[in-house]
């Protein structure tokens, strides 16, 4: 109902009063910062429910009835670390025809048209050490997905049309690949940091895709698809004992492989000094750049120091000392972040990664040895406190759904670490001192054995550098015939 002017100026008249609306502007405070807010309810992470299944293979189950969906994975331990040196790009090749060509029983695109009318997904994708197989539907649809996948499992087609296309598709991204140079500056890096014959550095090539037969993926399937290398993860509408029951009839028709055969872990190749490899892009108005030190695993003690330092140094947002000095304080750069980036079965590293104008790239530089020179030092009681209280306000939105608790389960499970292990980091991060930080940043971090990788116009460059570290010229030639 809107208020009429007539009765407005009757109000003035008689001189109503508005008290009750007065007292409560007074209780509105001057600033935000005096605003006291009631302490928020906790947040419980749902329930998961986790089951033994037959020859090894695990189930993790979220139940949720919020709506009638069904999200769920089926995670095979097996991915292009497996492969033969002279045949990367195998998994891949294998994960995209084995999607694309479909089963005996059902071909690829008559299982898309399927999908498509009951408004449901199927992705199928390989990482490093993992084959995922990805779902959606609605819970009355469960019986027939979960059924297309034991066919992709145990019939596949790989039919030889759908294997050269798959092929044409990776070898043109391949011969593009090149065109994104921050793309190229991540895989130069790998080369540099690990040596180019190391698993992290290896790539797919020309050669080695082209030479890929069909025999060559079948065999590859039946090599890492094991009932004892499989995990799964469901949530949403199910149920999980009858969950259990329809994934038994895929997991019955599968084989158990056995653990899977140890690889030679990678070392981290730190220079006797700091080193910058410069690779030749003499077109580009703008210089990527990346750094790199040795690093951790994620269930070493000095992930959680070395996770706060990171945000106080290079991550989250723009209020860390590398974007306040680089980008607030001198425009150098519009974007860029420096962290521990920790690997469960490995050391993983210390990255840093940005990109500047020709002109500035070796003030940027230096600027960045400049930071880390003093990072090793406790950080002030002030900006350490403010840096964990905002990681521990973040923490709530990785629990926030049941999809992202399932995957934090997953992770757990295929790795074989404690199902707290999350709970552990949290609660780390509370008490966690400046003095261990700074300690755990001084185990890693050296800055006068850095790595530096710039891809950029080199004889605009060289000189630039030079005062900066040894400077390593990476021959053009043997990359682009291999990229």
């Amino acid at each position: 109902m809107s208020i009429k002017p007539a009765f407005l100026l009757t109000l003035v008249l008689t001189g109503m009063s508005f008290a009750p609306l007065e007292a409560q502007a007074s209780q509105i405070p001057d600033h935000p910062n005096q605003l006291r807010l009631p302490p928020l309810r906790p947040i419980v992470p749902p329930r998961l429910t986790r089951l033994e299944l037959e020859k090894g293979a695990r189930l993790l189950v979220i139940e949720s009835d919020e709506l009638p969906l069904v999200d769920g994975s089926l995670i095979f331990r097996g991915g292009k670390r497996e492969e033969a040196p002279k045949q990367a790009g195998l998994a891949e090749l294998m994960a995209d025809v084995l999607r694309e060509g479909g089963s005996q029983h059902t071909p690829g695109p008559r299982l898309d048209r399927w999908l498509d009318s009951h408004a449901a997904t199927l992705d199928i994708r390989v990482e490093q050490e993992l084959l995922r197989i990805d779902f959606s539907c609605v819970a009355s649809d469960i019986e027939t997905v979960l059924e297309a996948i034991g066919e992709l499992l145990m019939i596949p087609a790989y039919p030889q049309d759908e294997l050269e296309k798959s092929r044409r598709r990776l070898l043109t991204g391949l011969v593009r690949r090149n065109e994104d140079v921050g793309q190229l500056a991540g895989r130069l890096l790998d080369r540099v940091c690990y040596g180019e014959d190391s698993r992290v550095a290896r790539r797919p090539t020309l050669e080695s895709v082209s030479a890929l037969t069909r025999e060559d993926l079948i065999n590859f399937h039946h090599s890492i698809l094991g009932a004892d290398r499989l995990v799964v993860g469901a949530t949403g509408a199910v149920d999980p004992a009858l969950f259990a029951a329809r994934i038994s009839l895929i997991l019955n028709r599968l084989p158990v492989l056995g653990p899977a055969r140890p690889h030679e872990i990678e070392v981290f190749r730190r220079p006797s000094r700091t080193r910058i490899y410069l690779h030749d892009r003499p077109n580009l108005s703008q210089t990527e750049i990346r750094l790199a030190a040795p690093g951790t695993r994620r269930v070493h003690r000095d992930y959680v120091p070395l996770y706060l330092w990171s945000y106080v140094v290079g991550a989250g947002g723009t209020s860390n000392r590398m974007m306040i000095r680089l980008r607030t304080e001198l425009g150098l750069i519009y974007r860029g972040e420096m962290y521990f980036a920790p690997l469960w079965d490995r050391a993983g590293r210390m990255l840093g990664s940005c990109s500047t104008g020709n002109s500035t790239v070796g003030e940027v530089v230096r600027s960045l040895i400049e930071i880390l020179e003093g990072a090793s030092k406790p950080i002030p009681p002030e900006e350490f406190e403010a840096v964990r209280e905002r990681l521990q306000n973040s923490l709530v939105f990785e629990i926030d759904s049941p999809k992202e608790v399932l995957e934090r389960a997953l992770e757990m499970e295929l790795h074989g670490n404690p199902s707290d292990f999350w709970e552990q980091r949290d609660a780390a991060l509370h008490t966690v001192t400046r003095d261990e930080v700074a300690a755990a940043v001084g185990r890693y971090l050296d800055t006068d054995r850095l790595v530096f990788l710039v891809v950029g116009p080199a004889d605009e460059l060289q000189v630039q550098l030079e005062a900066l570290g040894e400077v390593i010229r990476l021959p053009a030639a043997p990359v682009e015939a291999s990229d």
